[in-house]
């Protein structure tokens, strides 16, 4: 089943199966592993108000090459992607610690 409504970039050449199971909503954070591909779903760290989560893909492909839908691309996006969970991690702790 070939999908055409797939959230992962077009120009990506990741197997098939990462597609079909992925649909058109980000859902949970997960790892998917075919073909010696690497295909991570992370979310964006949550705002204030967000109902529905804002998903990131990482893709290592076979070769070792890591691909990513954020700016900061290659290896160094998913060490950016961590950094702003601990920044937003820094400023909830300040916040309870100014808290009475």
């Amino acid at each position: 089943m070939e999908t055409n409504n797939s959230i992962l970039p077009p120009m990506w050449e990741v197997p098939q199966v990462f597609r079909d199971r992925l649909g058109d909503k980000v859902g949970r954070q997960r790892a998917m592993f075919a073909d010696d591909h690497l295909l991570l779903v992370l979310h964006d760290p949550p705002a204030a108000d967000e109902i529905e989560r804002v998903g990131r893909f990482y893709w290592r492909q076979p070769n070792g090459q890591w691909t990513s839908t954020q700016q900061a691309g290659g290896s160094g996006a998913i060490m950016s992607h961590l950094d702003e969970y601990s920044e937003q991690i820094d400023e909830v702790e300040k916040q309870d610690d100014s808290a009475q």
